[in-house]
């Protein structure tokens, strides 16, 4: 039996939402939506939407050229013939040329301009004889951006963009 005086007092418990299970898995949820769950998903839209935004209007600012020189030797000797090739390790840039001259000084050049785009490169000696076939000056694995062991960083100060390289040959050995 229920007593009469009870029944007639309002019930301080609030109710709790509906809760079912889900088909699939059997786990309970919620049918309710919260103010929890529309901020999150209008702030999770709108920090994607500004994303977005900023991707497709930001100001882009071009890559700069910044002047690059350095010496070339091989057993003792300037490598006075052939050239330079350098491959930015970011992949978005182009990469640079330099002819080596008699004392085997280069200068590079990025697209018929002065200089090389900062960063770190990696750096190739291609250096032939004239003749038929060409045989090359220095070691192999100097000749191809894959195998050369040689990179370079071009700085923003122009002071720093400068190097000698002395290439080894791998063959001989050091006692």
């Amino acid at each position: 039996m229920t007593n009469p005086e009870s029944a007639s007092e309002p019930n301080p418990v609030p109710a709790k939402p509906v809760q079912t299970r889900e088909p699939e898995s059997g786990l309970p949820y919620q049918q309710d939506f919260s103010l929890v769950r529309v901020l999150l998903t209008v702030l999770i839209l709108s920090g994607i939407g500004a994303g977005g935004w900023y991707l497709l209007f930001r100001e882009t600012t071009p890559p700069i050229l910044v002047p690059y020189s350095g010496r070339v030797f091989y057993k003792g000797a300037a490598v006075s013939s052939g050239g330079i090739l350098t491959e930015p390790f970011n992949k978005d840039l182009t990469g640079a040329v330099g002819a080596l001259d008699a004392q085997g000084r280069f200068t590079l050049m990025t697209n018929g301009q002065p200089g090389a785009y900062l960063g770190r490169h990696k750096l190739a000696v291609s250096a032939m004889t004239g003749g038929s076939p060409p045989t090359p000056i220095v070691p192999a694995m100097y000749l191809d951006l894959r195998s050369t062991p040689l990179e370079i960083e071009i700085y923003d100060q122009e002071s720093r963009n400068t190097k000698e390289f002395t290439l080894n040959d791998p063959s001989e050995t050091k006692n």
